[in-house]
C-alpha cells in the first residue's frame, strides 16, 4: 500500500491557473471554456475576466460557472483592455503556472499538457506555440490567418520559424512559472489596445528566462472577417511596437521595421518616377512589378494551402493590409502622428516643470507600479497585482 501511495503522489501534477480575458466573444466563448474545461490536466482552475463585453459573453461564462466548479468569472465595468483583464486574472492566480487564452481561441484536449511539458522538464521558463485558424471558418478569416504567418509577408516571426528576431509568444498561447511573473511584474495597463503581451515578454527575456516556441501545442482561433478590423489591428501592432522600444530600449529589431522600409522607399521611387527620367521610372516599374508578383505568388500558395480558388484573389489584398498597415503605424510612431486622443493614455506620467515629457511626447509610462516590479505575496496561494485600481470589479466564484 505504501508503494502504491508513494507511485500516486509521483504522478500529481502541479496546479495550473488559465486566465482567460474576453470582451464580445459570445460567438466562440462557449468553445473556448468548453476546450479548456476539457484539458488533459486534473490540477487545474480557469479564471475567467469579462473585459466589459455588451453582447451578453458575461451570461454565457456564467453558465459554465455553473457547471463547473473549477471556473470562477470576474468582470470589469466597462472595456479596460487585454492587459488590465489578464492582471486582474493573475491577481487571483493560485498555481504553480499560469497559462493564457483568449476568448476567441480553442484548444485541444492535450493543449496544456504540450505547453507545460518544456517547463516541467526545467527546459524552459515560459512558452508558446501557433494558433490556426479553424478550416471551417470563413474564407476571410482564413486568408487573414494565412497573411498573418505567411513567410513571404511575415518571415515566419509569429511561429518561431527564423532566426531574424528571437521568438516571443503571444498570450493567445502561452504559459509561464509564476515565479518569473513574480519577477519581472504584470501586464503594462498602458498598452490598452495591442503590445501588452509582447511589452511583458520583453522583460521575461531581458530577465534572462528562457522562451520556448511548441509547434504541437496548437491553438484554434477565430479571426476577423472584417479587413477594416484587420487593417486597424495591423496599424496599431506598428505603432505599439515603437512604443515598446520606446519603453523599453533595444527591443526595435531590423526586421520590425522592414514594412515600414518598404512603404518608404515604394513611395519614394512613386515620387521620383514623378520627377525623375527614364532610368527611375524603370526601376519604379520594376520594384511594382516584383512586388505584384509575389504578393501573386502568395495567393497562388494560400489557394492551394487553403483549398479554395478565390484566396488566390483575397491573399494578395490580405496579405498588403499587413505590410501597409504595419509600415504606416511605424512610420506614424516615429513621426509622432499617431491620435492624440487614441494615444492619450500611453503618454508619459513623468513631466517637467513646464509641462513638458521628461522623455518624449510619446513614451509609454514606465511605471504603473505592477510594472518592473516583483509581484508580492500575501499569502502561500495568493498572487497579488499592485497598483491598479480595478474599479466596478464584481466576481462569481465557486467555492475552493
Amino acid at each position: 500500500m505504501r508503494g502504491q501511495t508513494g507511485n500516486r503522489h509521483r504522478h500529481v501534477k502541479p496546479p495550473v491557473s488559465v486566465v482567460i480575458p474576453t470582451r464580445d466573444n459570445i460567438a466562440t466563448i462557449d468553445a473556448c471554456l468548453a476546450s479548456v474545461r476539457s484539458q488533459e490536466w486534473d490540477n487545474l482552475e480557469i479564471i475567467v475576466v469579462n473585459d466589459g463585453s455588451i453582447d451578453g459573453t458575461e451570461l454565457r461564462c456564467a453558465r459554465h460557472v455553473a457547471d463547473d466548479a473549477r471556473v470562477h468569472l470576474f468582470h470589469l465595468a466597462h472595456s479596460e483592455g487585454a492587459a488590465t483583464a489578464r492582471n486582474v486574472g493573475l491577481s487571483h492566480a493560485k498555481g504553480e503556472f499560469v497559462a493564457f487564452i483568449d476568448g476567441d481561441i480553442h484548444a485541444d484536449p492535450d493543449w496544456l499538457a504540450l505547453l507545460l511539458a518544456p517547463i516541467l522538464a526545467d527546459d524552459a521558463d515560459c512558452t508558446g506555440g501557433p494558433d490556426v485558424v479553424p478550416p471551417t471558418d470563413p474564407l476571410i478569416a482564413r486568408c487573414v490567418g494565412h497573411s498573418m504567418d505567411s513567410f513571404l509577408v511575415t518571415a515566419g516571426l509569429r511561429h518561431g520559424r527564423t532566426r531574424l528576431v528571437k521568438y516571443l509568444p503571444g498570450t493567445g498561447n502561452m504559459a509561464v512559472r509564476r515565479s518569473v511573473l513574480e519577477s519581472v511584474g504584470a501586464f503594462n495597463p498602458a498598452f490598452h489596445d495591442s503590445g501588452e503581451d509582447k511589452e511583458l515578454l520583453y522583460r521575461v527575456r531581458d530577465g534572462g528566462f528562457r522562451i520556448r516556441y511548441v509547434e504541437e501545442a496548437r491553438v484554434w482561433h477565430h479571426r476577423t472577417t472584417s479587413l477594416v478590423a484587420y487593417a486597424r489591428k495591423m496599424y496599431l501592432s506598428g505603432v505599439r511596437r515603437v512604443d515598446i522600444w520606446r519603453s523599453l530600449r533595444g527591443t526595435l529589431e531590423f526586421a520590425h521595421v522592414v514594412p515600414a522600409v518598404l512603404l518608404v522607399g515604394a513611395l519614394s521611387l512613386v515620387a521620383c518616377a514623378f520627377r525623375g527620367g527614364e532610368e527611375t521610372v524603370r526601376l519604379t516599374v520594376l520594384v511594382t512589378t516584383t512586388g505584384l508578383f509575389l504578393l501573386a505568388v502568395d495567393g497562388v500558395w494560400a489557394a492551394c494551402r487553403l483549398r479554395a480558388l478565390r484566396a488566390a484573389a483575397i491573399v494578395p489584398l490580405t496579405s498588403l493590409l499587413v505590410v501597409l498597415g504595419y509600415g504606416l503605424g511605424i512610420c506614424a510612431a516615429l513621426l509622432s502622428v499617431y491620435p492624440s486622443v487614441a494615444f492619450s493614455r500611453m503618454r508619459a506620467s513623468r513631466t517637467n516643470p513646464d509641462g513638458r515629457s521628461a522623455d518624449h511626447a510619446f513614451a509609454i509610462s514606465p511605471a504603473p507600479a505592477c510594472i518592473g516590479k516583483p509581484l508580492r505575496h500575501d499569502s502561500a496561494t495568493q498572487l497579488h497585482v499592485p497598483s491598479t485600481d480595478f474599479d466596478g470589479i464584481a466576481g462569481h466564484t465557486n467555492a475552493g
